[in-house]
């Protein structure tokens, strides 16, 4: 009992320690904007764009059955500040990525949201999934890589949807109150897209500093 209840103070305390570190990294609109335009080599800066509140709307992406799933597919379940987009290529050969941010009024907030991707990463073992404008029959996905222990701790997690023929690789880490996803299929390695993603987040580090 003495070594359950250590671990479980432990476990307070760092959670105390996550908490004041992400109020002193809260990241603005501006620099997350300016991390887009500084983030990668100028021979592959990319295209960044601004992505309003409204264009976070779950309704307006895919469908996803179970419902308690759909942190699986939609980034932002939650209400949303803003966001940044950002396309362009990584790797050698040259390979196409894009990826989301999305800005939270608070830490607490991202840090809820991939929560809910971790928890639905445990309880998803499929998902039905039908697309805009959803006119179209839903296709089934298996959740593949759910189990690793990666996924269940830290503010990283990666997974892949396969079905129909396709297979939809994820990797999404938070930073803050940000969280930034990537996917594709096998457009890219997920390598590749891996890289973009922690490149931008090294930048909002490097900015806070």
């Amino acid at each position: 009992m003495a070594a359950v209840a250590l671990a479980a103070a432990e476990m307070v305390a760092l959670v105390a320690v996550q908490r004041h570190l992400d109020r002193g990294r809260e990241v603005s609109a501006l620099r997350l904007a300016s991390a887009m335009e500084t983030f990668r080599p100028p021979d592959r800066r990319g295209l960044a764009r601004s992505v309003n509140a409204p264009e976070l709307d779950p309704a307006q992406s895919v469908q996803t059955t179970p419902s308690r799933c759909a942190p699986l597919t939609v980034l932002a379940l939650g209400p949303a500040a803003d966001g940044q987009s950002w396309t362009g290529v990584n790797g050698s050969p040259a390979q196409p990525v894009t990826t989301l941010t999305v800005r939270y009024a608070a830490a607490s907030a991202a840090r809820a949201e991939l929560r809910a991707k971790q928890l639905a990463l445990l309880r998803c073992q499929s998902v039905r999934l039908t697309f805009p404008p959803f006119d179209a029959p839903s296709q089934e996905f298996i959740v593949s890589g759910r189990l690793h222990a990666s996924n269940l701790l830290g503010d990283r997690l990666s997974y892949v949807l396969v079905g129909g023929g396709k297979r939809y690789g994820f990797y999404v880490r938070r930073y803050a109150n940000t969280l930034t996803w990537t996917y594709a299929d096998d457009v890219s390695t997920p390598q590749t897209r891996q890289q973009v993603v922690d490149s931008l987040v090294a930048q909002l580090w490097e900015l806070d500093r």
